[in-house]
């Protein structure tokens, strides 16, 4: 214990010992100015919560959210198309407005990076997750709600390559919450950005899809920045 605590006192004067990677990421990453007004976030003083982590081991990415009884097959054969796929050298996921998944959230905005050993890798994968994605466009109805899943190709290109889309909504007698996700290449890395609401009751949840998109192009031109 006193060896930590000495440690964090003379932190300004220690040499840096973590990846260059991590570094980069951890600065670079989606901060609290990168959210506009047109997609709010739970605040700290409301229960929002934050995090960053960054991993050397990955699932990768998740295609399809609907599940159910009559959407169960359609979606594990949409995810079984990433199973095979070469896992990402290190993942980044950074997260602000996290609050409590049960309760109404104004808010929350997600930025996941993916990298891999090169280019030519990372377009593969970015093949299968095209195809992957194609396969989740699923409406799934039980007593308990709706879920429902679209996907397509962005208008947003980066580096000349068409973003990807996802958006999901989930409505119940108790609550409604829609997600989307936005997808881009960038050279030897998968950038995913995703804004989250719910609210209370069986209610359209709206997203404003264009500042979402804004906010993951800047994001990526940063990431690229960097490199």
């Amino acid at each position: 214990a006193f060896t930590l605590a000495e440690r964090w006192q003379n932190r300004e004067t220690l040499p840096i010992t973590q990846s260059p990677l991590i570094t980069r990421a951890a600065s670079t990453m989606l901060q609290p100015d990168d959210v506009s007004p047109a997609t709010p976030i739970r605040q700290p003083s409301n229960g929002g919560d934050s995090y960053f982590s960054a991993s050397h081991s990955s699932r990768g990415i998740w295609a399809c959210n609907v599940m159910g009884e009559t959407t169960d097959s359609q979606s594990n054969a949409a995810n079984a198309v990433l199973d095979d796929l070469p896992a990402p050298n290190q993942e980044f996921d950074t997260r602000l407005g996290l609050g409590d998944p049960y309760e109404v959230n104004p808010g929350d905005m997600n930025q996941q990076i993916l990298v891999y050993r090169s280019p030519a890798v990372a377009n593969q994968v970015w093949t299968q997750v095209k195809k992957a994605l194609s396969m989740c466009n699923l409406t799934d109805k039980s007593e308990y709600g709706v879920d429902k899943q679209r996907t397509g190709t962005s208008a947003l290109t980066f580096n000349g390559v068409p973003g990807l889309w996802s958006r999901f909504s989930s409505d119940s007698r108790a609550s409604s919450r829609s997600n989307y996700d936005l997808y881009l290449l960038m050279g030897n890395s998968i950038q995913v950005v995703t804004y989250s609401r719910s609210v209370s009751g069986n209610h359209s949840v709206s997203i404003d899809q264009a500042a979402v998109n804004q906010t993951a192009e800047t994001l990526a031109l940063r990431w690229s920045a960097t490199r």
